[in-house]
Parts: C-alpha cells; structure tokens; sequence
C-alpha cells in the first residue's frame, strides 16, 4: 500500500508541475501612441498572477511588473522605437511557467509638419570616427545627430551634434561595441520625429589578413564582426543553435533565431580583410540554415571596399554581389557554402558583407543563420592559355602559361568517347602527347605544382587529331538561280579537292569534278532545284580523307523582270489532289498557289488579268517581300463559266519582290474547284489625273484633266443624280463640253482612261451642280486654305472675300482619299476652320455662295489641297511618287521611289527630329522607337516636299 501510494504522489506532482510549463498565447498590442501602449494575453483557468517584462530592442534593460490581470498598459515609452515584451505565470500552486515567444510593437510618432530623415546612412568607420550620413532634403536646412547606448533615450542623450550638412562625424567610440545614433530634422519651430540606425563600432584593428576563421565560439574572433541595422531584425552573435555559437537574425536579442515583418528591414553583418598581392585566387566557406522559403526575405553576400557606405533603407549595387542570387530555405539543415572571389581584388583591403533583407509581405519562418566561416587566398595559379598545336594523326603538342613558383605541372586527357581521364604527373610545358586515335577527339586539363600546395585543375581545353588526309573545314555556299559558290578554310597539307554534287533524286549520278584553291563554282544548274554536294581532301601523299558531311542546298528563282509575262495553259485546283500543274519557281500546296516574284519597278501601271473559273469563293492575297507577308488583294465570287477577271497592281510598281498568291474557301462534303487560263501581268493603262469643271452654268458644264500621252482617248460617261446614264463620250483631247443640262441639278462624271492596249480597270468620278437660270450667282473671291496650328491642334483654316456682301456660303470639304464630300453652311463671316485634325492627313475644300435674291447657289471656288503639317500646296509632290510600306510599322520601314531626295527628316508629333539623311534611304529601322504618330518630310533637289505619316505599332 505504501508503495501504490508514493506512485500516487508523483504522479499528482507531475501533473501540477505540467500545468506550469504551458506557455501563454495570443500576445496582442493596441492601443499604441507615442508613449504609451496596452499589452494582452489570454487567459489561463489555473493562472494566480502573470509576470510581464518590456524592454526596447537591442537594449540591456528591461522593466517588469506582476499583475492579475490579462492585460496591462505601459507608460513613460519613448516615441518611434520598438519594444518587445514576454509574459509568464504563476499558477495557484507557486510553479512558474516558461517564458512566452517574444511579442514586439512601435511607438508611434507625433504629427509633424517636419519632414523626417528618410535614408541613414554608415559612410564610413574607421579608427578616428564613425561617419553618419542622411538624405539632403530642400526643405530642411538644420538636422540634430545624437549618439548613445542601445535603447537610451535620444531626447537626453549627452552626445548631441546641431549641423546644416547632412553628415556627421562621432568620435572616441569603443572598438565592439554597438551603439544607437539617432538623427531629426528641426525646422523651427517644429522638430521631426527620430530615425534610428544601430552599429557595432570597428576600427583599423579589425582588419584581419588571411586566413580568417571564425566560429563564432571565440569572443576575439568575433570582435572583427561589423553589425549595422535598424531596431528591427539586426544580426546577433549568440548560441540560440542547440547552445553553438553563430551569426544569425534575431529580434529578442539573441534569445532565438527569428524576425519581425512588421516593417521593411536591411541588416549588415561584415568581415575586412587584407588580400596579400602574391594571391591568384581567394574563397569563403561557411555555412548556413533557413527554414525560410520566400523571395522578399533572405540573404545576399557582397564584396565591397572597406569604406563603402552601407544604407539600412537600400542594398549596395547589384555588380559588388557574390554567391546565389539570394540564400534562403534550407529546410532547417546546415547547408555548406563554397563561394570563388574575384582574383583582380588581390593585394588590396576589402570588405565582405552579409546583407539580410525583408519585408512586410515576408513569410515568417526561422530566418537565417551563419556559421563557421573560413576567409583564405591559394598562391598556386592555375595554368591558362592552354593549346594544343603540332596536331597529327596520332601526336599533338600540349603548352599552356607557366607562372614563377610552379615547378611541375600535372597532365589530365581523355579522348571524347572516354568518361575517365589519363594522367601524367611530373610533366613540363611543351608536352608531346602521342599514341593517339586518328580523327578523333581529345580533351585534357592542366594542375600546377607549387611545392607547397597544387592549383585547381585549369579550363578543359580540346583538340581533333588529323587524318592522313585533312578534311574540308567550314564548308559555307552562296545559292544563285542557276549556279552555287562553294567556299571552305585553306589547308596547306592538301593538294587539291575533289568535290561531287547532284540533283536530290534516286536517278541522277554524282558528277565529279576538283577544285585547285579553296573554292568551287557549280554551273549550270537548274533553278529552282534542290541539290546534293560533298567534298574530301587529296593531300601530297595522293591520300583521300573521309567524305564531308552531305549538303543540301537549293538553287534560286529568278524574279521576272520581262513583260508581259503569261502562263499560256491553265492552273487546275481542287479540294482533292490541290494544285496540279504549276510553272517552274511556283509554289502550290494543299490549298494555295504562290506565284514567283516579280520585279515590277520598271513597269508604270502594272495590271493582272486572268480568266477564273470556280465554284467557291476565291480569294487573290498579295506580298510585297518575296512571300514572308500576305495581305488580301480582291475577292471574287463563284464563276461556272471562264469569267474575265482584271486586277490592278498600280499601288506595287516600285516593289521588286512581289508574290501573288491565290487560295479558295472550302465548302463541306464539296469538292472545290478553281481554273485560271491566260495568267498575265502587262503594262496596264494609267487612270485620268486632277479632273477639275472649268466652266459651269445652268444648262452646260465644261470640264477638263490632265493630259497623259500614254493614254489615246478617254471615255467620258455623264450620270444623273440617281446614277442613270444621261450621254458617253469619247474623247481624243483631255476635256469635254456638256449642254442641255437641266438648270440647279447635281450630275456626276465617270472617266475611263484607253490605252493602245487596253481600257483602265479603274475609273475616276467628278461631281457638279448646274446653276440655277433664274439670275447671275457670283462665286466667292479671293479663296485660299491652309494649315494652322492653334491650342495645340491641327487645323484646316479657309477664308474667302465678302465683297458683293453675300452672308450665307455653302463649304465643301473631305479626306483627300474619302469618296463622299461633307457639306456645312457658314453664315456672317467669310472664314470656315476645320480642327483636331491628325498630322500627315491631306484635305480637299471649296467653297460657293448662297444667292439670296435667287434662292441658288454659284459656282465652286477652286478646290484647295491643304497637307496638315505643309505650309503651300505647290510645295508638296505626289504620293504616287514614292511607296512606303509596311505603314503601320513594326520594325523596318521600306521605301521605293525615283525621288532626288537632298534632305530627309523624320520628326515625332511634338516637332522634335528623331533621324535625318542627305538621300532618301531604303529602309529606316523603328524597332527601337515608341509607338506614335510620326512625319518622314522629304524635299528633292527642286524644292518640293512631301510629308508622309508612319504609325509605329
């Protein structure tokens, strides 16, 4: 029985004991001002009183109180800092619990108009001062520094400096120690609120030569160690690792490994060393833990000079960075780290910095830690330059550059089919390396032998031994329509070459022939016709090497430059079998039929006509760089029967590679069939130019155009307002005289240029509107348009005279390409403005007057052509001189013209020029230039000008 009881006992004891070790939970903070702050925590059934204590970071005091309460407000706090606190309890037993986590909050600043310090900076430390440094802000001209311990209050701080610059210097600090600066704006009568920066003082002595181990166990070791931070996140040095010393982030001063997120931190961990000038190399090993997985939150590793400054808002310049990208999640484990430094730092004092970065969005995780870390240099550089010269069949010479204290080096080599390496020890520079394979691949890599330590292994460098015979290296062509030029590297061991080549067929023979020099022309050939080529080496021996590799290659098609060009029998297509009989240099697939270039630069008005038999739609797609880029063309309707079809190519008579291509739409469970005969493109006949009514009254209309001596005749068809054909007329002359007309109606003209050859496809229309026969109708006076720039807009500005004091007028204005005029009636004053124009746009405008005592209207003044961004009219040459394209443009702009261009300017919309040129270019390249509206302004050798809008897209 005693014995059953005594188990009782403990069990009792234990259990009691158990209830003490809970830690509290749901650490909250509110309330929070400037100098105050309510503290809570939840509840524990068999709690007697709670044991809090609060202390600002990185500060070696604390307060505490004990209270029953769940809750407490804390007093007297200083404004802008941050302070962690812990709680624990005492149940009604006397057993104390452990401590809880560490919670952490901000005192808030007052509201002040003074701007506060923004960016603080370590400039610079050393064995005379620590250099503090801020932002320079305009509206600030006087700045309080102060200096003390770790959590000290910077209102009553002894060391305290009044300056106007924007550094300053504290002196006499205590080499390992950490102190806190703080730094305010004073603006009189107003004062900033703090900003607080932390670092552990290093001078002169801290500058260790190689090699440097620290781990972090000894307190002399870990003396050279610069930390610089915030309150927030710093680094610690402390044994928080299952009781090892090590370098890690800790925001309870070293209790535990851990961060806050609360708000955007920068923490510096630093080593200076010196790098003796006989290093070739130097590394840093360490190691290091995280169970943090988070891009925004990690370390990064630096190599800087000595006295770089070191900023807790901003990382140094990404160029100084070594290592990973960022070092983060490890997944808890120790991880090894072996990190190369540059070698030009050799003979030089430097700095390594470990920065620890995060933020508000960081994951909260066990940040990081750092441990045993070993800064050395080698003095046995590694053997460079290594090449492999003398190479024969079965021996190649090895070198490579020798440095002063190497003695011997170490030989790796292995040939390219072989995983493991052969090595020679003990060998010299100059090496013969023989027994080798013919024709095969070598790799090998060099160790140098110091005495006293050996290199790295250098660079794998390689080497193809020889064959008897060498064969052609670098072999490149050149096709040509009906030729190919075959070029190769020049090798003196051979004699000469035989080459073979032949058509990609199962029939043809190899024809043989040889080639004296390095180069060979094969002619003739077949155009458009895929071949098949190959060559071997001859040397002075009469040895042949192996073959070269077969190369394919095809020949050209020639761009037609003749015309006309006709295809006398027809192209047949169907959904079956698609295009079945095509010309040479034509490419049919399934569903289309591409044509072969033609160069139509020499012919003026270039027309396409065909006959078209199909029963689908069909479409005609055309491009204009040799078929990289199709646009639509024409579409034609269904035809059972060979229906003539005519095309006009007058907007690509500058384009030197122009490709048709014809395609049909599908119809389902339909076979499709498509038929074109007497494929021609010829010389087309030009459409009539500038038709203008020279005289017009209520009953006749006389009207005239451009004389072309291309053209014989003109047939000129006179229409009614409802389109009806009223009288056709063929003229030899470049006018033509209608009467009979009915007085005050609109009547509209078609003209249809004849050539020797043939009519126009196209044709050109004018409207006109007789007078009304009731009484004489003047036409305004003195009319003229121009461009005006007004308010930042384009505008179209017209005026006319009033001087038979008319106060009505009818204007008549449109796009110079739109078909339909618009019409506005303007009163009062003879002046009418067109706005919000786009630059590069050309516009036509007449003007006629409302006769009151007749009720009609006059004649049109002349029409007015205005270029919105020209100046005059007869300044500008026609479009038709000069063909840009692709517009809108993506990368390469490409221009065709026979313009004598003296200056070429190319301006974006605010007037500025972006590229300029004393000839008009081929191409100009906006790939680099922003999307916009641009000008291109071209004035030929006579002074005219013309302006085209190009759309970057």
């Amino acid at each position: 029985m005693k014995k059953a009881f005594v188990y009782f006992i403990v069990i009792v004891f234990v259990c009691l004991n158990a209830k003490a070790q809970n830690i509290l939970n749901n650490l909250q903070s509110f309330d929070i001002d400037n100098n105050s702050a309510v503290v809570a925590w939840d509840s524990v059934a068999n709690a007697d009183t709670y044991q809090l204590m609060w202390w600002i970071a990185m500060s070696e005091e604390s307060n505490g109180i004990v209270t029953t309460d769940t809750s407490y407000q804390l007093t007297n706090l200083l404004s802008g800092m941050q302070y962690l606190w812990k709680v624990r309890f005492i149940d009604d037993d006397g057993d104390t619990s452990a401590w809880s986590n560490t919670a952490n909050f901000y005192t808030l600043g007052f509201d002040s108009e003074c701007a506060e310090v923004t960016e603080i900076i370590v400039g610079d430390m050393n064995n005379n001062r620590l250099l503090l440094q801020w932002e320079a802000n305009d509206s600030v001209h006087l700045w309080e520094a102060v200096m003390g311990e770790v959590g000290s209050n910077a209102y009553t701080n002894e060391i305290r400096y009044t300056t106007a610059n924007y550094e300053q210097s504290f002196q006499h600090l205590i080499p390992s120690t950490r102190y806190q600066f703080a730094v305010r704006s004073l603006c009189n009568p107003n004062i900033s609120n703090w900003t607080y920066l932390y670092a552990r003082y290093l001078d002169a002595s801290a500058v260790r030569a190689f090699p440097i181990q620290i781990d972090f166990s000894d307190s002399a070791s870990n003396s050279i160690v610069g930390l610089i931070s915030s309150a927030t996140n710093p680094w610690f040095i402390g044994s928080a690792n299952q009781g090892n010393g090590s370098l890690y982030i800790s925001n309870d001063e070293g209790v535990n490994v851990n961060f806050s997120n609360s708000t955007a931190t920068i923490s510096y961990a630093y080593i200076d060393f010196y790098i003796p000038q006989e290093a070739v190399s130097f590394y840093i090993d360490f190691k290091y833990k995280s169970s943090l997985v988070d891009s925004s939150a990690g370390m990064k590793i630096y190599i800087l000079d000595c006295g770089d400054a070191l900023s807790i808002h901003s990382l140094p310049n990404n160029n100084f960075q070594v290592g990973n990208d960022i070092y983060t999640g490890t997944e808890g484990q120790w991880v090894q780290e072996h990190i190369e430094l540059p070698a030009p730092l050799a003979g030089s004092t430097r700095r390594i910095a470990f920065a620890w970065l995060s933020d508000t969005t960081s994951t909260l995780a066990e940040p990081i830690s750092i441990d045993d870390i070993y800064l050395t240099a080698r003095y046995c550089a590694i053997p460079d330059s290594l090449r492999a010269t003398n190479i024969a069949a079965t021996s190649a010479m090895l070198s490579w550059n020798m440095t002063s204290n190497q003695s011997a080096y170490n030989l790796q080599y292995r040939s390219a089919n072989d995983s493991t390496w052969t090595e020679v020890e003990g060998v010299e520079n100059n090496y013969l390396l023989y027994n080798l394979s013919p024709d095969t691949y070598y790799y090998f890599r060099v160790q140098g032998d110091c005495i006293s330590e050996q290199s790295f292994y250098s660079e794998i460098d390689s080497f193809k031994t020889a064959l008897l015979a060498n064969p052609a290296e670098n072999i490149h062509y050149t096709a040509y329509d009906r030729s190919c030029l075959f070029q190769w590297d020049d090798d003196a061991t051979n004699m000469y070459w035989v080459v073979e080549y032949k058509p990609n067929d199962y029939i043809s023979s190899w024809i043989s022939d040889t080639a004296i020099d390095n180069q060979k022309l094969l002619t003739p050939l077949q155009q458009n016709s895929e071949y098949i080529y190959r060559m071997a080496g001859v040397n002075y021996l009469g040895d042949t090497s192996t073959w070269s590799d077969e190369i394919y290659f095809t020949t050209l098609c020639s761009a037609i430059s003749d015309y006309p060009y006709t295809i006398n029998y027809i192209l047949d297509y169907n959904t079956q079998s698609g295009f079945i009989n095509h010309p040479t240099c034509w490419q049919g697939d399934n569903d289309s039929l591409k044509t072969v270039q033609f160069d139509l630069r020499d012919v003026e008005e270039p027309l396409l006509t065909f006959s078209l038999m199909s029963n689908s739609i069909s479409a005609l797609y055309v491009s204009r760089n040799g078929g990289e880029s199709f646009s639509l063309l024409k579409v034609f309707e269904a035809c059972p029967a060979f229906t003539p079809q005519s095309v006009s190519l007058r907007d690509y008579a500058y384009d030197s590679a122009v490709v048709l291509a014809f395609t049909c739409v599908p119809i389902h469970d339909v076979v499709v069939l498509m038929r074109i005969d007497n494929f021609t493109i010829k010389e087309g006949c030009p459409l009539t130019q500038n038709v203008a009514i020279d005289s017009l009254a209520s009953d006749y209309a006389e009207i005239s155009w451009q004389d072309d001596s291309r053209i014989n005749s003109w047939t000129v068809i006179l229409k009614n307002a409802e389109g009806e054909s009223l009288q056709t007329n063929i003229s030899n002359s470049n006018s033509v005289y209608f009467d009979s007309l009915q007085a005050d109606q609109d009547y509209y003209i078609v003209i249809y240029s004849t050539c020797t050859q043939s009519l126009t496809v196209d044709s050109v229309e004018a409207y006109f509107h007789t007078l009304d026969n009731q009484g004489e109708c003047l036409a305004p006076q003195d009319f003229h348009a121009e461009w005006w720039q007004t308010k930042g807009e384009e505008t179209l500005y017209a005026e006319w005279s009033n001087e038979d004091g008319s106060n009505v007028w009818e204007v008549v204005y449109k796009d110079f390409y739109a078909f339909a005029w618009d019409t506005v009636q303007v009163m009062h004053t003879p002046i009418f403005t067109l706005r919000n124009l786009e630059l590069g746009s050309k516009w036509l405008i007449k003007v006629r007057t409302f006769c009151a005592n007749t009720g009609t209207f006059s004649d049109f003044t002349q029409t007015d052509t205005v270029f919105i961004g020209e100046s005059a009219l007869q300044d500008i040459l026609t479009d038709s001189n000069i063909d840009i394209y692709p517009n809108p443009v993506e990368n390469i702009l490409h221009l065709n013209s026979n313009i004598i261009a003296q200056n070429v300017v190319l301006i974006n919309t605010q007037g500025k020029i972006v590229q300029q040129w004393s000839a008009l270019p081929k191409e100009i390249d906006f790939s680099s230039l922003p999307q916009g509206v641009y000008l291109l302004n071209i004035l030929d050798e006579k002074g005219g000008k013309i302006t085209k809008k190009i759309i970057k897209q």
